[in-house]
């Protein structure tokens, strides 16, 4: 299958672009001022708590992965196991990356904005978001360049045609599994099971520390939020460390994996009968249409970072997903034409440019479910200052 390898090197190339602007920002990140004294020796002890709080958990949680591995090797498929391995590796690999990355930028977001604080709106907004932006795109295209890869590589490895080996039929109690389908639902379960196990403890630690002993300073002690003087808080930004970036990091990864993967699925489910030209084409075209929306979030992240400033920072945010948007719809016309022009399914309604119009939708869907979360929580939101005026006494 020519054009799938073609397409997996493309993947390759892609993740080389895409973790060398990792670095790029990464430096960027550290070299920041960390602010005053206090600041960073605040920050150092968010950092090794967070630190300590992940190896506590992965000294527990390894064990289930690692037995739920050597069970798949034992009664399913010795190359699922792998398969299953490397999800989770790229997954721990991943958080481990979001949250040193985040843990470094969290101060230095918060030092640009007291540098800032006597400036004007739009300038003090501007900086404080290139601060961020700048750790918060590590955390995004860490992501969907190790899902890519690790999917790419599976298919290198064992690939995707079920009829392309001898053995491509796994057999458990009389009934018989098309092993590509078992290899790429093991990776994918492998994002799964470390995304579960960074999101529950984190997810419990987090609200630990900020409903019940943070809520207790307030309301026991008058302690205004995040004071310093409550140690509740530092627990508090441990566990929003180790929650809001790395389990979501992980939970987010867990889910953009399901869409190739069930993609690849449906493509061998309803094509592997011969017409090698369409199942290519239909196990490609996930590949193309996610190279291109990494390629374009890239782009627009950096317009994020550098774009002219603006009093609300919706506004340069906004910005970089219409361009991310506009170029996962470009690749995805574009993966149209390569994989399915002259070669379409009788069931393509429209075509080939039937798989353009699905995504053109789920887009569309997408972004118009963000802009309706923003209408009601942007500080320019006529009903986001309608709940602000009724919520100025009590809880």
């Amino acid at each position: 299958m020519l054009l799938l390898q073609q397409v997996y090197y493309a993947t390759f190339a892609a993740s080389i672009v895409a973790v060398v602007y990792m670095i790029i920002q990464y430096r960027g990140v550290v070299a920041m001022s960390e602010g005053t004294e206090s600041m960073s020796f605040m920050a150092a002890r968010i950092r090794k708590g967070a630190k300590v709080f992940e190896f506590e958990v992965w000294q527990k949680i390894t064990i289930a992965p690692l037995v739920l591995a050597i069970l798949i090797y034992l009664f399913v498929d010795k190359c699922a196991a792998i398969a299953f391995l490397m999800g989770g590796v790229v997954t721990t690999i991943v958080v481990i990356v979001g949250m040193s990355v985040a843990t470094y930028a969290n101060v230095r977001a918060a030092a640009v904005a007291l540098d800032t604080v006597d400036e004007d709106d739009e300038t003090a907004g501007g900086k404080t978001v290139s601060a961020t932006a700048k750790a918060s795109q590590i955390c995004g295209i860490s992501v969907q360049t190790a899902l890519l890869f690790g999917l790419a590589l599976v298919g290198m490895i064992w690939g995707f045609d079920p009829f392309a080996e001898a053995e491509s039929f796994i057999k458990i109690e009389g009934f018989e599994f098309v092993a590509s389908i078992v290899r790429v639902t093991a990776y994918g379960l492998g994002w799964s099971i470390v995304a579960m196990f960074c999101r529950v403890p984190g997810g419990i630690f987090t609200k630990a520390a900020d409903i019940g002993a943070d809520l207790i300073g307030k309301v026991e002690f008058h302690f205004k939020e995040d004071d310093h003087r409550n140690p509740a808080v530092l627990a508090d930004q441990v566990g929003d460390n180790v929650n809001d970036v790395a389990g979501n990091q992980a939970d987010l990864g867990e889910s953009t994996t399901a869409t190739p993967n069930t993609t690849i699925i449906t493509a061998i489910t309803m094509y592997a009968t011969g017409a090698t030209a369409i199942l290519e084409g239909a196990i490609a075209y996930p590949f193309i249409v996610l190279i291109g929306g990494l390629i374009s979030s890239i782009i627009g992240l950096y317009y994020a970072s550098h774009a002219k400033k603006s009093k609300n920072p919706a506004h340069q945010i906004n910005m970089s997903m219409y361009i991310a948007a506009t170029g996962a719809l470009l690749s995805s016309l574009l993966a149209s034409y390569i994989c399915f022009y002259g070669n379409a399914p009788v069931d393509f309604k429209a075509g080939w440019m039937s798989p353009f119009l699905s995504t053109v939708f789920g887009i569309v869907a997408g972004v118009g479910v963000g802009l309706i979360a923003q209408k009601f929580t942007d500080m320019d939101s006529w009903w986001a200052k309608y709940i602000a005026e009724r919520a100025d006494k009590g809880p």
